[in-house]
């Protein structure tokens, strides 16, 4: 049985992935809260981000894109290793969904960080090569 459920993010979630941020993702969040981005800010505008629960525990949260804005991210606790294919086919399948709705989606992930671009090439973003910038690499999912 499938135990992972998505569902509207809550403060109490953000807390708990910053507190427990898988380390690979530790330097890109700081990185990003030099460049103005603040996860919990983010997460709670609008609405705008679920989050992965597994077993009543949140593995990982993820911003929904909508029309003014198709950017979307996630960021995943040191414990989302262990369910990573199980993520990674709920992602995909929601991914799929969404380009349907959308021209395009779109990301960024840092250069140096090879698990998150081995990731998001996994699920069908390509980068565009035209959008390095320091760095960050610039993706997007047709």
């Amino acid at each position: 049985m499938n135990k992972l459920k998505c569902v509207f993010t809550t403060e109490q979630h953000v807390d708990y992935v910053l507190k427990n941020l898988h380390p690979r993702l530790k330097n890109d969040l700081l990185y990003a809260v030099r460049c103005g981005f603040h996860l919990k800010d983010e997460a709670m505008k609008h609405n705008s981000a679920v989050t992965y629960v597994y077993d009543g525990i949140p593995v990982a949260i993820a911003k929904v894109p909508n029309h003014e804005d198709t950017t979307i991210w996630v960021f995943f606790t040191k414990d989302a290793i262990n369910l990573r294919f199980c993520l990674h086919k709920n992602v995909r399948k929601i991914l799929n969904g969404l380009t349907k709705e959308f021209k395009f989606l779109k990301t960024v992930c840092r250069r140096n960080n090879d698990i998150s671009l081995r990731w998001l090439k996994s699920l069908g973003f390509e980068v565009l090569d035209n959008h390095i910038e320091g760095n960050f690499l610039y993706m997007e999912k047709r």
